[in-house]
């Protein structure tokens, strides 16, 4: 069967349907285009063949589905076999694949105190000039609270 060529109401072409389109035009505009044309069409074979009803269309995706979940557990079966027979073969260790053993997290470096650089002489807090100023040391100058 050849597939024709038409023009919708919108003055677009597209093939017949009865070979597909792809252009993105619901099956009413093709059912209204196929009316004003002068090619052959069936408007039951279109409705029968060609649309696919919700039911038909939930089934497919959950076969689908399916062979997707089986196609996934064999390369995955075949994979790890792969994976085991390479790791007999050149006697691998966890170390060797992953380095040191996944639950052992390396110490993070602790930073190193700041000496106090400013002193409160009534009370004795000290501050190293890092962050914002103490409340004892607000509004008044600095250099008066430097530990010499």
């Amino acid at each position: 069967m050849t597939s024709q060529t038409f023009q919708l109401p919108s003055s677009k072409a597209i093939d017949n349907p009865m070979g597909g389109y792809t252009d993105g035009h619901s099956h009413r505009s093709i059912i209204r285009a196929a009316r004003y044309s002068p090619c052959n069409f069936d408007i039951e074979y279109f409705y029968i063949v060609i649309m696919a009803t919700l039911q038909e269309l939930i089934a497919q995706k959950e076969s689908l589905e399916k062979l997707i979940q089986e196609t996934r557990q064999t390369e995955l079966a075949d994979a790890v076999g792969k994976v085991k027979a390479l790791i007999a073969e050149f006697g691998l260790t966890q170390e060797d694949l992953f380095g040191t053993s996944r639950g052992a997290k390396k110490a993070k470096p602790e930073g190193s105190k700041v000496a106090a650089k400013y002193r409160d002489p009534f009370t004795g807090k000290e501050w190293s000039g890092r962050g914002l100023a103490p409340k004892w040391l607000q509004g008044k100058d600095k250099s008066d609270f430097l530990i010499k």
